[in-house]
């Protein structure tokens, strides 16, 4: 029945889902994947810092250039653009048996579309497609410099500032159940009140 209270069992319910226990539970995962988040970031900086500051990879080839921080030159041919909802397209660049498939901002997959059906230079960082160079123009794909741990720093930002929102909604319902494990249909208001928990969220 509508408005019934809900039982254990009753797994379908949202009330079920979201006792205190569980908010709790909530709260701390949802910081340890922004904190793993912060952490691929870090990686992609690092990544785009050693992209900028690498040089062309020469006398190496092309296994090995996987394992060093060059750019690696690779031939190939553009099929695209696959427009996408949003900025930017999706290009595939097919070089031989391979095909590496890169989103491109919405300057740079103009850029591609005026090159024609003619081969193109595709510039490999670790044995992954990020660049196209275009006889000294190069175009960047979104894996290419900034773009590619922006996005993540700001997702971390998002994680990390929901945990203490999901630990104070954990606090309240445990408040209005009566305990961590009880099912209560009551809703809950985060913004009844100012706390430290919605300073560290801020």
């Amino acid at each position: 029945m509508a408005g019934s209270r809900p039982k254990a069992w009753h797994f379908w319910r949202k009330a079920l889902w979201t006792r205190a226990a569980l908010l709790a539970l909530y709260s701390v995962l949802v910081v340890a994947l922004g904190l793993l988040t912060f952490v691929a970031a870090w990686s992609d900086f690092q990544d785009a810092r050693g992209m900028a500051d690498a040089e062309r990879c020469a006398g190496v080839g092309r296994s090995a250039s996987v394992h060093q921080d060059c750019l690696f030159e690779a031939r190939g041919w553009l099929d695209g653009p696959r427009y996408s909802r949003g900025p930017g397209s999706d290009w595939a660049f097919v070089e031989g048996a391979d095909t590496h498939e890169v989103q491109v901002g919405s300057v740079g997959s103009h850029t591609l579309e005026e090159v024609g059906d003619v081969p193109v230079t595709g510039l490999l960082w670790h044995g992954e497609l990020v660049a196209f160079d275009l006889e000294g123009e190069v175009v960047e794909s979104d894996e290419y410099g900034a773009r590619s741990w922006t996005w993540l720093l700001l997702l971390g930002v998002v994680l990390v500032g929901s945990g203490p929102l999901l630990s104070q909604a954990a606090s309240y319902k445990h408040r209005l159940a009566g305990g961590w494990w009880r099912v209560t249909s009551e809703r809950v208001g985060l913004m009844t009140e100012p706390t430290w928990r919605m300073a560290v969220a801020g």
